[in-house]
């Protein structure tokens, strides 16, 4: 499960740095995060012509844009991560499970640690998902909802309501997009949109390669990329991800792990 977060939150939020001239290691940096960009639209543009086998688990984790699905009846999982950049450090747990008796609906919650400047903020907050399609069907939606309150002032920090939508294109290529409301106290624009778009391909069994693009309303543009493993499909997924989330001034590294199992007995 993964929903829009608060500003500080948010790896598209990092502090941005000013560069005032160029200098051959700049030239060097930018030319390595466009190099990053044009392969995050070249994983879109090529995902969409790949056909054919099992796919690997999808959902998630730490990427930006959700999917329309929700954990099997009777499991949870516990989504796991961290982000680094230049100025700041993220560490997310998101532990989500779905019951039997609701089997359209998952339940979790998120629990975010960011560092910036040297200093800690954590916040805390719960996160439903409704999943609202038909099984089977090519085209799956959902509704969503998350809020998070800072541990040391108790303060709201941060809301969304995310309208996910996935298209199955092929046994191997999903497309999902992602429409929300965004409420951000902290920043000029305390309640905006937010939107973006991502493909999901199997190379193989186990194999997931995700590209994505997103953007909070008057705000710049992220694009990420990465891919998911699955060792022997089993009940772990690992995500290794390299993003630009803000118009390209800040490069972001992305390490996450999932981990499912059975649910508590009271489903």
């Amino acid at each position: 499960m993964s929903f829009i977060l608060p500003s500080f939150a948010r790896p598209s939020l990092v502090r941005k740095t000013v560069f005032t001239r160029y200098t051959s290691l700049s030239i060097l940096r930018l030319v390595w995060r466009r190099l990053i960009a044009l392969g995050v639209y070249l994983a879109l543009l090529g995902a969409f012509f790949l056909i054919g086998v099992p796919r690997a688990n999808a959902g998630a984790g730490p990427h930006v844009i959700d999917d329309a699905g929700v954990e099997t009846p009777g499991q949870c999982h516990v989504e796991s991560w961290t982000t680094w950049s230049r100025n700041s450090r993220l560490v997310n747990a998101s532990p989500a499970c779905t019951l039997e008796a609701l089997p359209r609906l998952e339940v979790g919650g998120d629990l975010i640690g960011v560092r910036e400047d040297g200093r800690w903020n954590t916040t805390v907050g719960p996160a439903l998902k409704l999943n609202l399609g038909t099984e089977g069907a090519r085209v799956d939606w959902a509704v969503g909802a998350a809020a998070h309150y800072s541990l040391r002032t108790g303060a709201l920090e941060g809301a969304a309501v995310t309208l996910p939508v996935t298209i199955r294109i092929s046994d191997r290529a999903r497309f999902n997009a992602n429409l929300a409301w965004d409420h951000d106290p902290s920043a000029q624009h305390r309640n905006a949109a937010f939107y973006g778009a991502q493909i999901e391909y199997d190379l193989r069994p186990g194999l997931l390669l995700m590209a994505e693009t997103y953007q909070r309303h008057a705000e710049p543009l992220g694009v990420q990329t990465g891919l998911r493993w699955t060792p022997r499909r089993g009940p772990v997924d690992v995500d290794l991800l390299v993003g630009l989330p803000d118009g390209g001034r800040e490069t972001t590294l992305t390490l996450g792990l999932t981990f499912r199992g059975a649910g508590p007995g009271w489903n």
